[in-house]
């Protein structure tokens, strides 16, 4: 029987392993397949305490997974299949059929991109529609590419694509940009970032080769259709909680989908010994600070009803 199972491997899942390994508790960190979250997918962070020269989010998490294994923290490169939650003790089916149980568990779920709503552009998903620049923006290499979104993810992502592409179309369903302004300062000086306020990509067309050839932007005052020459189409939309797994738990979720919590100061959710923390419970910051400190408090949150319920480990 294990004392603690983290699931998530993002700053709140890897901050709650460290701070739970330092407390005594020896958890299971299930990190999966591609650990570090979405964070991993941004470029350059310039906003996390104690890092004064630029770092990308995968070294940034990297190095959180790794201090979280010198802590004493066992890492699992494995995700779960399904959770039974309620009761003294906690069932976790991984991915490859095997059962965990343990008294206490740290939802660290993170989020994931928000889609396009268009079942078409679903289509042509890896031929010219993607998710991340960072991941997929060296494919178009002085090409012109379009970026849906707003905020400091997509303007992140333009920055980054403009030293890429030939032009980047940022295209913004609202009559302003908004984000920090040393990000909206360096949009507004790139000679290669063309904004397009009030428009969203409405259609995309490919070639006979099912790849992207053009983005049909409309412009959401006039309704008029606008078609963009462009070979890809990247999406900055904002981020939904990653909580299906949890439907059928009996963990209370509100109607977009974020983990209510018991209290907005603690990580307790509605089963006792279930806690929860990062993204999957913030509908609001999406900051990698925030989502660090809520998962050092799920950890402490966690060890002080281990230590009320005085919980038994054969963990080794």
């Amino acid at each position: 029987m294990e004392k603690l199972i983290i699931l998530g491997s993002g700053p709140a899942g890897c901050t709650a392993a460290i701070y739970a390994a330092r407390a005594g508790i020896v958890p299971i960190l299930l990190a999966g397949p591609l650990p570090g979250g979405l964070l991993t997918q941004t470029p350059k962070i310039e906003n996390y305490p104690g890092f004064p020269d630029p770092i990308s989010g995968f070294d940034l998490t990297d190095a959180m997974l790794r201090q979280a294994e010198l802590q004493g923290a066992r890492v699992r490169y494995q995700s779960a299949k399904s959770l039974q939650l309620d009761g003294t003790t906690k069932k976790i089916t991984l991915d490859d059929g095997s059962l965990l149980e343990t008294r206490t568990v740290i939802l660290a779920l993170g989020a994931q991109h928000k889609p396009l709503p268009s079942q078409g552009k679903a289509r042509l998903q890896g031929s010219g529609i993607s998710y991340c620049a960072t991941c997929d923006g060296a494919f178009y290499r002085q090409q012109a590419v379009a970026l849906a979104g707003n905020g400091s993810a997509a303007l992140n992502e333009a920055l980054y694509l403009s030293a890429l592409a030939s032009e980047v179309h940022l295209l913004v369903p609202a009559p302003t940009l908004k984000g920090p302004r040393v990000l909206l300062d360096r949009v507004s000086q790139s000679t290669n970032i063309i904004v397009h306020l009030r428009t969203r990509p409405a259609d995309t067309v490919a070639d006979d080769d099912g790849k992207l050839t053009q983005v049909v932007m409309e412009d959401l005052s006039t309704r008029e259709r606008i078609p963009l020459a462009c070979k890809g189409l990247f999406v900055a939309l904002g981020f939904q909680p990653d909580t299906s797994l949890l439907h059928d738990t009996g963990i209370a979720l509100d109607d977009d989908g974020y983990i209510k919590l018991v209290a907005p100061e603690r990580t307790l959710t509605s089963l006792p010994g279930v806690f929860a923390a990062g993204d999957c419970t913030d509908p609001r910051y999406k900051q990698a600070v925030i989502a660090a400190a809520s998962g050092a408090k799920a950890a402490l949150d966690a060890a002080d009803f281990l230590r009320e319920n005085n919980s038994p480990s054969t963990q080794g």
